[in-house]
């Protein structure tokens, strides 16, 4: 109940998060998250289940982070700024993994021991310091992007049903489908592999220690990512990643059917479950996080990301119910074990065509060229070649 219910607190916050960025900008509303995050803390602190709340603080600050990074950051540092996202996930399931690995040495009655980092974490809103460099120029363009959009779209308003019709809905489909992407791709195993791991015959000690290395090897493939996207652009990358990730979930598909047979079998597994957290975050997890603002509109954007958020919430719903029948032992369960991966590879498959006719290449392209391609609606295989003039 308790992950349904933080998910619900995202989805509403999210919601709203939306509506008040439109109204009230940017700062208002994250300051307003901010505010909101530290007053939510106490009730982990003094209780011992978030529920609503815990998803409610997630969901504030997930949609405004990505949308604000993209509007202030300048085109070169776009990709970066955006990606970095990304790797602060994986510093959360590295720092919950490790708590994880040492947690025995906590004494039962020790109380306080889950709550005293908790109060340290509001020290985090002090570590907000002022940009460096000017952003006049950005917020120049933005006006006029924003001024163009207005004339292209003169009867349309800046609401959420507004995200499904004309060319907004092109641009919606994309953002959602490849959220969905990064959920069922198998990225689930890694939050799962410790379980995984001990399926496949490996010791649970053996097994942390491995999901410890699959972040620290995570955290290495995002750094990595920034400036391959510079020179393969963000679709090459994208197609390339989903179809190492066919390989890979067949390859732990396939020798999962055999893992009781050679041990040599078992640590294949695992060496190929370490590879696929490579893959992944060299290419599906963080470049979500670089696709997904940049295809909307201005007008459209704080929406349009909402809506790829919550379809991403979705699928993990689904998730949540798939992984454990697979991975939970027969006669209550399938006890598919590392032979999920084929399933998962399957999916990969559907995904990778998706991607071949409709994820267009938009690296280096101002926002204002962006909107100009979709207007026209350019074949997402023809982006790069088609010219565009900007002011």
């Amino acid at each position: 109940m308790i992950l349904p219910s933080s998910q619900l607190g995202q989805i509403s916050a999210m919601y709203f998060a939306g509506l008040s960025m439109d109204r009230f900008g940017y700062r208002k509303t994250m300051m307003f998250s901010l505010g909101s995050v530290m007053v939510f803390l106490l009730v982990p602190f003094f209780a011992t289940a978030a529920l609503v709340t815990g998803g409610y603080r997630a969901g504030l600050g997930i949609v405004v982070g990505g949308s604000f990074l993209l509007d202030i950051s300048p085109l070169k540092l776009r990709p970066a700024l955006t990606i970095f996202v990304s790797m602060c996930w994986i510093f959360g399931q590295l720092l919950s993994t490790a708590a994880i690995r040492i947690v025995t040495t906590i004494n039962d009655n020790d109380v306080l021991a889950y709550r005293i980092p908790v109060v340290f974490s509001v020290a985090l809103a002090r570590l907000n310091p002022d940009p460096a460099y000017p952003l006049d120029g950005q917020v120049k363009a933005l006006e006029l992007t924003d001024k163009q959009e207005k004339c292209d779209q003169k009867d349309s308003e800046i609401t959420y049903m507004e995200c499904f019709r004309g060319v907004n809905l092109r641009r919606t489909m994309i953002v959602v489908t490849t959220n969905i992407t990064q959920q069922l791709c198998g990225s689930s195993l890694m939050f799962y592999s410790a379980k995984l791991y001990q399926k496949a015959g490996i010791s649970s000690s053996r097994s942390y220690d491995f999901t410890l290395m699959q972040c620290a090897f995570g955290i290495i493939c995002i750094v990595a990512s920034w400036p391959l996207m510079k020179y393969l652009g963000r679709r090459t990358i994208w197609l390339w990643g989903l179809g190492g990730a066919v390989i890979l979930m067949a390859g732990v598909g396939v020798l999962g059917c055999f893992h009781d047979t050679y041990v040599a079998i078992t640590w294949a597994i695992a060496i190929l479950l370490v590879v696929f957290t490579g893959v992944y975050n060299l290419s599906i997890g963080p470049l979500a996080y670089a696709i997904n603002p940049e295809i909307p509109s201005t007008r459209q954007k704080a929406k349009t990301l909402v809506i790829g958020r919550v379809a991403y919430l979705v699928a993990g719903q689904f998730n949540m119910w798939l992984l454990p029948k697979m991975l939970e032992d027969a006669p209550n369960r399938w006890g598919l074990g590392p032979r999920a991966g084929m399933v998962y590879s399957g999916i990969n498959v559907i995904f990778l065509v998706w991607a071949y006719f409709c994820l267009p290449e938009i690296c280096g392209r101002p926002q204002v060229a962006i909107d100009e391609l979709f207007k026209r609606r350019i074949s997402a295989r023809k982006f790069p070649q088609v010219e565009v003039e900007t002011l």
